[in-house]
């Protein structure tokens, strides 16, 4: 145990204390001169509690701040009082009043209330239950058989008399009287609590979240078990338990509506465009927040085109390798911007890897919607695209993406990162090149691959002059038997070369 008991100033709320001297002209209540000072943590806690009572705004006591002062109960309990006079509501608001302010008087037999099990009732509110139970203990003249039902019958007379004192020390506030609806009633608690507003979790029905991000858990005695929204009137923090959860044993359901209309400043919507995975869309989603609390979700609203490119490049980013290499065009553009790079240094290439490829995706994205859409667009275009002048010029130049065959055929030349480009076509196109092709300005010999009339590879050659003056007459002795028909000239060096599909005449 603690050597000495904190003294209360630091143990107790002390938001009627803040209040009270705003109402004195102390707005700076941290340069009051304390005897002892309070925690700088618990006068924040006041002043942002007085703050969305509407009590104080920018550090200034407001006219209804002024109202509080006067009436004799924590700023919440008076801001509560308040708002049943505005609706005529007095009784019922210094009933519930009472009622928060005493201890409570309904007893919970936890034998017929297991946690395993809800409670008996189901409601709205359990502070309206507890109106009830209250009218019915006063009925009952508060007598004795009352604990069978769940009511401390002493507690309840206590709380019976408070509400009275309470309905005489306010009755110079209730300038209307009419019947409220629960409805009203909900909304005043609200009122009072605009700092224990929980959102119920999706999947566990006991559990929420409040604004300011605690984490709640219902006590199994409460009734309300409906609503998504509800306030934790009586929330207390719970060290047992392994996740720490405030357990709430009074709540109160509300409309999340309601809170657009009683605190329009704490309502606010962010929209945000992102990709949705399960889908492959990029969506706009919209989240309305109460403080840090969201409320409300909505998706597929209209998309900025350079917003929706942005985050269709950034979900796209940890796989931009892998969505440029999976495309045949952009894979191959890669791999001759890295020949190039290798071959002829002097001229300033971009390095275009992982990284650097984020910036491409965003262009490539511009009016896509989805991978698939960014996979299907032109990637080797917005490749090119980072190739300013004249290096776009040189790209074709020194590493074309096909060459003109002596047979006048234009022949793709296959590029593949680390290696020399591919060239595949029939020994008849070829007839007439005496030496090997270069890209590169002439730096870097292609790889043939001469093939037969069925389009099979015969020879892979880098020297094209070596297979002429030797391999060539073998190959041509084995395939002239199989395909007579085909020219097998005995000088390749001079003969004119023929264009696929054609044969020589009989």
């Amino acid at each position: 145990m603690d050597d000495f008991t904190p003294p209360e100033i630091r143990r107790v709320d002390l938001s009627g204390v803040v209040l009270s001297l705003h109402a004195w002209g102390r707005p700076d209540v941290r340069q009051f001169g304390w005897y002892e000072a309070p925690e700088a943590a618990s006068i924040d806690a006041a002043e942002m509690l007085l703050e969305r009572l509407g009590a104080i705004k920018e550090a200034q006591i407001t006219s209804l701040g002024q109202n509080l002062v006067g009436i004799p109960a924590h700023p919440r309990i008076a801001r509560l009082l308040v708002a049943a006079a505005d609706i005529g509501a007095l009784d019922a608001g210094c009933a519930m009043a009472a009622i928060l302010s005493e201890k409570d008087f309904v007893t919970i037999d936890y034998a017929t209330h297991p946690r395993n099990r809800g409670p008996s009732v189901q409601g709205a509110s359990d502070l309206l239950l507890r109106l009830e139970q209250l009218q019915h203990a006063e009925k009952s003249n508060f007598a004795a058989y009352l604990r069978d039902d769940g009511i401390d019958p002493a507690a309840a007379r206590q709380t019976a008399r408070l509400r009275d004192e309470l309905v005489r020390q306010t009755n110079r506030m209730q300038r209307h009287r009419r019947e409220a609806s629960d409805d009203d009633l909900l909304r005043i608690i609200l009122v009072a609590y605009p700092d224990r507003v929980v959102r119920r979790r999706e999947g566990d029905s006991t559990a929420g979240i409040m604004v300011g991000g605690t984490g709640v858990r219902q006590a199994p005695e409460s009734c309300v078990l409906q609503s998504p929204f509800y306030v934790a009137i009586d929330a207390r923090d719970d060290s047992r338990g392994l996740a720490r959860e405030a357990v709430v044993r009074i709540a109160s359901a509300i409309d999340p509506r309601w809170l657009s209309e009683l605190f329009p400043d704490a309502v606010k919507q962010i929209r945000a465009v992102e990709y949705d995975a399960p889908r492959d869309r990029v969506v706009a989603r919209g989240t309305t927040f109460y403080h840090d609390l969201p409320i409300r979700e909505d998706s597929d609203g209209a998309i900025d085109p350079q917003l929706a490119a942005e985050a269709l490049a950034k979900a796209a980013t940890p796989r931009a390798l892998e969505i440029f290499e999976a495309d045949d065009r952009a894979r191959e553009w890669l791999a001759r911007l890295a020949l190039v790079r290798k071959f002829a240094p002097e001229h300033a290439w971009p390095k275009i890897e992982a990284d650097s490829l984020v910036e491409v995706l965003v262009n490539a994205a511009h009016g896509k919607r989805s991978l698939e859409d960014l996979k299907r667009s032109n990637l080797a275009d917005a490749l090119q695209a980072q190739l300013a002048y004249p290096l776009d010029r040189l790209l074709d130049q020194f590493a074309p993406t096909t060459l003109t065959a002596p047979s006048g055929s234009q022949i793709k030349l296959a590029y593949s990162r680390g290696d020399k480009p591919i060239f595949e076509a029939r020994l008849q196109e070829v007839f007439g090149w005496t030496t090997t092709p270069r890209v590169v300005a002439g730096r870097v010999p292609i790889v043939l691959h001469l093939l037969a009339p069925n389009f099979r590879p015969v020879q892979v050659t880098e020297d094209l002059a070596s297979f002429w003056s030797t391999t060539y007459f073998q190959v041509r002795k084995d395939l002239k038997i199989r395909y007579p028909r085909h020219a097998w000239p005995d000088d390749p060096l001079t003969a004119k070369a023929e264009a696929k599909g054609s044969r020589r005449r009989g």
